[in-house]
């Protein structure tokens, strides 16, 4: 399976799970109460936030954000948003594509496209994109490793 690895984009493989999860809306039809729209949009909202701060961080740092491009990385990021996770924008991803759902599919069995979104990320996006990072910064990275977790740190 090794093809797959850095081959979509990750918004387009957000986009095709936000297809799918109409796709089970309509196969399935599972509603959610009207009522859990003002959560799924706060998600929205979250996630949002979240991939236009990090989005920011790389900016700032003028280091290319480009994931199929990590081996260009000129900086690695370690504060901010990168202090509790070595990848906020898929985490912000992840987040969004919750809400959407929540929100804006409102069906239940389509949440199941969360965590194939994040399994397909971690295995054919984060994963290459780790080993690239780990050639360019080396121990850097491996030390920034221990202490960030790959998706969320609390502590």
């Amino acid at each position: 399976m090794k093809f797959l690895e850095l081959r979509l984009h990750p918004p387009v493989v957000w986009l095709l799970c936000v297809l799918a999860a109409l796709g089970i809306r309509v196969w399935r039809d599972a509603p959610l109460p009207a009522f859990v729209v003002v959560p799924g949009a706060v998600f929205m909202i979250i996630g949002m936030l979240t991939i236009l701060f990090a989005g920011m961080q790389f900016k700032q740092h003028q280091t290319t954000i480009h994931p199929h491009k990590s081996e260009q990385a000129s900086t690695l990021l370690t504060t901010g948003l990168f202090a509790f996770s070595r990848n906020p924008i898929y985490l912000g991803l992840a987040v969004l594509l919750a809400g959407v759902i929540i929100a804006g599919v409102r069906d239940v069995t389509a949440l199941v496209m969360v965590p194939v979104f994040v399994l397909y990320i971690q295995r054919f996006q984060i994963v290459p994109e780790e080993r690239l990072l780990k050639q360019v910064f080396g121990q850097q990275y491996s030390e920034y490793c221990q202490r960030t977790g790959r998706w969320v740190s609390l502590g």
